[in-house]
């Protein structure tokens, strides 16, 4: 088969497909993504946070800038331009427990890497609405992705080029026949230039790939409260405001779970997390939602080419930061396939790291 004679095939409808999907098609291939609508990945009810200056010791995050830089170009882009009604651009606060963090805080943001992602402000922010009489830390160029119509509206874009198709329904790995370039899909047969595998927590069981893949459980809560301005606020637990007094909080990590839809334990622990900064009662929960992320050992995204079939991909990982982290894989990724050589990724990244193996 030659390789004109079929069309670069994702496996998964999530932000990673979705990311990558936009790419390859900017970079005039032609698209089928294959997805199941009856699995709900992580995506379908992540919160879409995006922060530069993660973790408990609130660490910049990795490649931040680099991360930001492509997410930006990324809405920027003519064609996606409508998305940017999707993503709402707003500091995140984090209160400061005391003042000798507040001060660390304070020498921190002077370096470089810093100064432009962090204002320290040892003033109480909203003194009715949280607990926080050290003031705190705003993080800039930050911000939430709406990811359900976000999606969505991508998926709308992308048909309107022609260039791209879909399928939703499920794939068996037996279905696939990479000696051939191929996937069996409802008697049919179709061929494939490159299949991609993007499909989240499900590439445990992935035959191609014998990768370390650590399911982490988060749950969310949809809530109504007292209303504040437009500022994320995060400490143990975050809450981004909807607007009319509405927000989504989250989120549990949880590496130890039975069930992996929403539960009380998750739900009472969010609340009682919040309780520790949040001041005015909690009126209803409207919405209580959980997903199960793709993690790593390292928590590092994976990125990899399989070396006895060449034309089979991977993009996972992603855990809790696809908003931040998948504009730049994809486009990663895309260059990768469009010469046709995995030695562009970054080492850290590459699924042949030994943390990354099986």
């Amino acid at each position: 088969m030659k390789q004109s004679d079929g069309k670069e095939i994702i496996l998964g409808g999530g932000l990673a497909g979705y990311f990558l999907a936009a790419n390859l098609i900017k970079a005039g291939r032609k698209v089928l993504l294959i997805h199941n609508p009856l699995q709900t990945g992580a995506s379908g009810v992540a919160a879409g946070l995006v922060n530069p200056i993660t973790g408990r010791q609130y660490v910049l995050t990795w490649r931040a800038l680099e991360l930001l830089d492509a997410l930006d170009e990324f809405l920027s882009d003519p064609l996606f331009e409508p998305l940017n009604k999707f993503y709402h651009r707003m500091p995140i606060y984090r209160p400061f427990p005391d003042i000798f963090s507040g001060n660390e805080w304070a020498a921190k943001t002077a370096w470089s890497e810093y100064h432009s992602l962090c204002q320290v402000d040892f003033n109480p922010w909203q003194p009715d609405l949280l607990k926080n009489p050290f003031g705190g830390i705003a993080h800039l160029r930050s911000g939430w992705l709406d990811i359900p119509p976000f999606l969505s509206s991508l998926n709308l874009l992308l048909h309107k080029t022609g260039n791209f198709s879909e399928i939703k329904a499920h794939l068996n790995y037996n279905s696939i026949s990479p000696e051939r370039n191929e996937v069996i899909l409802n008697g049919e047969q179709i061929p494939y230039q490159n299949l991609i595998f993007c499909e989240g927590i499900k590439a445990v069981n992935n035959p191609w790939f014998k990768i370390l893949l650590i399911p982490l459980k988060g749950q969310l809560l949809t809530l109504s409260s007292e209303e504040f301005p437009d500022r994320i606020v995060s400490s143990g637990v975050f809450m981004i405001p909807l607007g009319n007094g509405q927000y989504r909080m989250g989120s549990t990590y949880e590496r130890e779970f039975t069930l992996e839809g929403p539960d009380e334990k998750g739900k009472n622990n969010l609340l009682q997390e919040v309780g520790r900064w949040w001041i005015p009662p909690i009126h209803q929960v409207t919405r209580h939602d959980s997903g199960i992320r793709p993690t790593t050992q390292d928590r590092m995204p994976l990125l990899g080419r399989q070396e006895t079939f060449p034309n089979l991909w991977i993009l996972n990982g992603l855990g809790a930061k696809g908003v931040l982290q998948g504009p730049a894989l994809a486009k990663l990724m895309t260059q990768a396939i469009v010469q046709n050589s995995d030695s562009i990724f970054w080492k850290e990244i590459q699924t042949s790291r030994k943390k990354a193996i099986l």
